[in-house]
């Protein structure tokens, strides 16, 4: 295996490309919570319709990252994430070509699918090509491709949506991948593949009971954050009667705040204990949704007070991790 010559402190070019990528499936994941308004009256269907594929690809994803790890894990890392980001980037292509509702559903799935795969590999191939005493640091950085994406892929896809067509982003989405795949494949070093863990192995935590409470109550309260966070166009339509360029303004400032306020939330874990973090973190979201009900239900609100509500509930949603 071949391992990056660069000095710890300088971050090697084909580390820089794995951001890249999750940068990519991280966009592809949340963005159409900036276009749901315009794909639901462009292909003639309801909201909570338009909503249902995100939900689509957060089930695919789920369900498949495990299970295609197994299949996965025996080929060399490279080549698993240059085809699989080839795969996301046609899956993006039938997207913004998509005739119809249910071909764009499809071609969600198949992008779901294609970013489960290139996120397992790209952070196995960042941990195997890490300097010795780097692999936090190389872990973190592609990490943080993640957060990036809620503050710069999804504000930007919103508002070049809103200028020139939804199709326009699952275009630019597609260059994005492009750009990363043949990155990767000149770059990247060669990670071999391993034998794999069987899935009965991968899902053996599941059978703790403590296990079980942590991941019931993080599926709640996440949903609870994506349900808001996934229809925030209507929402920011039926409070503030905001065009699609102050839809990009949140979007942004989610993304800032989520990354404050997984910061925050650290600290308060770190100062106060895991219990009482999250406590705070659950009882803040809790009472942040509440305000964002309120606001509708107050027969709308300005521009300032919306973004106000909207901040808040970032800090709590994304301190949650």
């Amino acid at each position: 295996m071949s391992t990056p010559t660069a000095a710890v402190g300088r971050l090697p070019n084909w580390l820089h490309l794995l951001f890249l990528t999750l940068v990519a499936t991280a966009t592809d994941e949340f963005i159409i919570a900036g276009l749901l308004p315009r794909i639901a009256d462009d292909l003639d269907v309801g909201v909570p319709a338009a909503g249902q594929l995100v939900t689509v690809f957060a089930v695919v994803y789920a369900l498949g990252a495990p299970t295609l790890a197994v299949l996965c894990e025996r080929f060399a890392r490279r080549t698993v994430t240059a085809a699989g980001l080839a795969l996301f980037v046609a899956a993006n292509i039938v997207a913004a070509l998509a005739p119809g509702y249910w071909w764009l559903l499809a071609a969600r799935v198949a992008a779901a699918l294609c970013a489960a795969v290139v996120t397992a590999a790209a952070f196995a191939t960042a941990a195997a090509g890490a300097p010795p005493g780097a692999q936090g640091r190389y872990l973190g950085y592609v990490t943080a491709g993640m957060t990036t994406a809620l503050f710069t892929g999804v504000p930007v896809g919103s508002w070049l949506g809103g200028a020139f067509g939804w199709r326009a982003t699952f275009w630019l989405i597609a260059a994005v991948g492009a750009v990363a795949a043949l990155g990767v494949l000149a770059t990247a070093p060669a990670v071999p593949g391993a034998a794999p863990a069987p899935l009965r192995r991968r899902l053996a935590p599941l059978r703790q009971a403590a296990v079980l409470r942590v991941v019931a109550v993080t599926f709640l309260a996440a949903s609870g954050g994506l349900m808001f966070y996934t229809y925030l166009g209507s929402y920011t339509a039926e409070v503030a009667t905001g065009s699609y360029g102050l839809l990009s303004l949140l979007l942004l400032l989610v993304g800032a705040a989520g990354l404050a306020g997984a910061l925050l939330a650290g600290r308060a874990t770190d100062a106060w204990g895991p219990r009482r973090g999250l406590l705070l973190v659950l009882g803040g979201h809790a009472l942040t949704l509440g305000a964002a009900a309120v606001a509708v239900f107050a027969g709308g609100v300005g521009a300032a007070v919306l973004a106000l509500v909207v901040g808040c509930w970032a800090v709590f949603a994304w301190g949650l991790n």
